[in-house]
This record gives C-alpha cells, structure tokens and sequence, in this order.
C-alpha cells in the first residue's frame, strides 16, 4: 500500500521540477528619453545585441528615446 503512494509522489516531484526548467525567462523593459535643444553635428550609437531604429524630422534638436530590453533565467541573473 506504501509503494504506490510513493511511485505517484516520485513522479509529481519530477514533474513538478521539468516544469521548472522549461519556465518562461524574465523580461524587463525600461525607457529612458532624452532631448537636446542643438542638433549635433554626429551621433555616435553603440548595440552590440537587438535593433536600432533611426527616424528622421524637420524639427529643430535631437529627441531619443530608448527602450532597453533585458531577458534573463531568474531574478538573480536580470540584477
């Protein structure tokens, strides 16, 4: 009577922790805008990872807005 409690037991741990593995990442998005009244002569951006998107205006100075996206397994690993 003990040995089949115990199969079940075995098998919803396991369960349990491949579930775990195969979790979904963390994601944390923030933004960061930024304006300059004088246009610069160049801008220089540096990404070594994920897109960069460049969209031209008529209007006076330079308006940046950045979103950084960071993907991680666990809490830990996202600080």
């Amino acid at each position: 009577m003990m040995r089949p409690r115990i199969s079940v037991l075995c098998a919803t741990m396991a369960l349990l922790v491949s579930a775990s593995a195969f979790a979904g990442n963390l994601t944390v998005t923030e933004k960061l805008v930024k304006e300059l009244p004088d246009s610069p002569d160049s801008v220089w951006i540096s990404n070594p990872v994920g897109d960069v998107e460049i969209v031209g205006s008529d209007s006076p100075g330079l308006l940046a807005t950045v979103y950084k996206t960071t993907t991680a397994p666990d809490r830990p690993s996202l600080k």
